[in-house]
């Protein structure tokens, strides 16, 4: 497994990527403790019921979108990135420690008056190869970014 904060892949440049470019796969579980914690500090209160007992679904796309992320090093390079939206449709839940694999592919990645709009669709599968969930993820990085200096 690769842990989620590390950056092991060498660095991409999202603007060079093609529609189409696979990411991962990225394997993770998600513990009891992380999970309560998540729907206890998120305002996803009117569906955390449905989840009591297991990981609400938008927990494992976070981790997925944070992992893309920090993949493309976007936060290590700019400061100007917006989580611009999210789809997500869910097949089953995911009980705590259970091993998630995570598939993204870039959907589309387009520059629009000067912004960087990317999308990732990924398909989040179980140990056995069930189908979790699905979703779509979209970022924007804003012209005006700059690198951060060091």
């Amino acid at each position: 497994m690769i842990p989620l904060g590390s950056n092991a892949a060498h660095k991409m440049i999202l603007a060079t990527l093609q529609t189409g470019h696979e990411f991962g796969p990225y394997e993770f579980s998600i513990s009891e403790e992380q999970a309560s914690t998540y729907k206890s500090t998120t305002s996803e209160s009117f569906s955390v019921d449905i989840f009591e007992d297991d990981v609400h679904p938008l927990h494992i796309d976070a981790l997925t979108l944070a992992r893309l992320i920090s993949h493309l090093r976007i936060v290590e390079e700019r400061i100007e990135t917006i989580h611009a939206g999210q789809q997500m449709t869910v097949h089953r839940t995911v009980h705590p420690n259970e091993t998630v694999i995570a598939h993204p592919i870039l959907k589309s990645n387009a520059l629009r008056r000067g912004s960087r709009w990317a999308s990732f669709q990924t398909s989040y599968m179980g140990t056995q190869g069930d189908t979790i969930a699905e979703s779509v993820s979209t970022i924007i990085l804003l012209p005006d970014s700059q690198p951060i200096s060091r």
